[in-house]
C-alpha cells in the first residue's frame, strides 16, 4: 500500500531528519509531518489523517506511551492508526508496554535505515488492519449473539401469549354459537372475537421476526 501521509513525533531534530532522509528513499514523493512535543502529536493525530506515525519515547512534555494512552481507542482495541515506537534503547519493558497500548512496532534509533523504516512500516500497518478488522469481527459476532437472543426471547413471549390467544378465542366462539343473535352480551363477544384475532395476527408477526 502507498504511504502518502506521515507523522513524526520526535523533539531532536537531527533524528526527523534521518528519518525524513529514510523515508524519502523508500516512497515516492512521501508527506511527511512532524512534531517536537507529545502535545503538538496528539492534537495532529486526533485532527488529522496519517498513513502511519514514528513516535519518539521520550518527548519533553511527556513519554511516548503516556501518548499511546491518551490516543487509545476502546472501540478498536488499539491506536488510531498504525504507531512505530522509536526508542534509543529498545528496553524490552517500555517496547511491551508501548505495544500493549497501542502501537504495532517499535525501532531502535542506532538501528534505522531505509530497510529497517520500510519493514517496520509494513509490519505496523499489517499488524493494525489485522487487530481492526478482528475487532470488527468480535463486534459483529457480539451483535449477531444479542440478535439471536432476543430473537429466541421474542418467540418465547410471542408462543407463550398464541397459546392464550388460542384458549381465548375457542371459549369466545363457543360462547358466540351458544348466545343467540340480538341478545345483551352478543355485541361485546363480537368485539372480544374481533380483537382477539387482531391480537393474533400481531402475535404471527413477533413469530416471523423472531
Amino acid at each position: 500500500m502507498p504511504l502518502k501521509k506521515i507523522l513524526v513525533i520526535d523533539d531532536d531534530e537531527v533524528d526527523r531528519i534521518s528519518i525524513r532522509r529514510a523515508l524519502k528513499q523508500v516512497y515516492e514523493n512521501p508527506h511527511i509531518e512532524e512534531a517536537d512535543s507529545g502535545k503538538d502529536g496528539i492534537e495532529r493525530i486526533k485532527t488529522e489523517e496519517f498513513d502511519c506515525v514514528f513516535l519518539d519515547y521520550l518527548l519533553p512534555d511527556m513519554d511516548g506511551v503516556a501518548l499511546l494512552r491518551d490516543i487509545y481507542d476502546e472501540n478498536l482495541g488499539t491506536a488510531p492508526l498504525p504507531i512505530i515506537m522509536l526508542t534509543g534503547h529498545g528496553k524490552t519493558s517500555i517496547v511491551a508496554e508501548a505495544i500493549r497500548v497501542g502501537a504495532q512496532d517499535y525501532l531502535i534509533k542506532e538501528l534505522l535505515s531505509p530497510d529497517t523504516l520500510s519493514i517496520a512500516v509494513t509490519k505496523a500497518r499489517e499488524v493494525f488492519d489485522l487487530k481492526v478488522n478482528q475487532k470488527r469481527a468480535e463486534q459483529q459476532l457480539i451483535q449477531s449473539r444479542k440478535m439471536d437472543a432476543i430473537g429466541q426471547l421474542s418467540g418465547g413471549i410471542a408462543h407463550d401469549f398464541n397459546n392464550i390467544l388460542t384458549v381465548i378465542l375457542g371459549n369466545l366462539s363457543l360462547a358466540n354459537v351458544k348466545l343467540p343473535k340480538g341478545v345483551e352480551g352478543d355485541e361485546e363477544i363480537n368485539n372480544a372475537l374481533s380483537a382477539t384475532l387482531r391480537a393474533q395476527n400481531r402475535v404471527q408477526q413477533l413469530l416471523t421476526f423472531a
